[in-house]
């Protein structure tokens, strides 16, 4: 849990529960009725890991559906590593080259 915890601050800058809150915010992020394809509305969530939670729904159209139904969000992995951690592996590796291979790359920079 405390890895992926990790993870997710680096990645998004605060924690997990956060992250979740402003995802459901977000108008891209829609959650539909298996049986008829309505919005759904989430009434209630439950954390089963730092990177898993259960979403439970019920339908916004209970004149002709009412389904309620338990979707799971997950955090898989990132497109695009943190600039951060970006930047410390860079200079992570540049602490590793010789003087001649860092003016070298200095010339080649400039």
């Amino acid at each position: 849990m405390l890895l992926v915890t990790y993870v997710l601050q680096a990645v998004f800058g605060y924690n997990f529960r956060l992250f979740l809150a402003r995802l459901m915010e977000w108008e891209s992020m829609r959650v539909v009725c298996p049986s008829c394809g309505s919005k759904a509305v989430i009434s209630s969530s439950s954390k089963l890991s730092e990177q898993v939670t259960d979403l439970y729904c019920r339908c916004s159209n209970v004149a002709e559906c009412g389904c309620t139904f338990v979707s799971t969000l997950a955090f898989k992995h990132t497109l695009n590593p943190p600039i951060k951690s970006t930047a410390d592996l860079a200079l992570s590796l540049i602490n590793r080259l010789s003087k001649e291979e860092r003016a070298a790359l200095q010339q080649g920079v400039s």
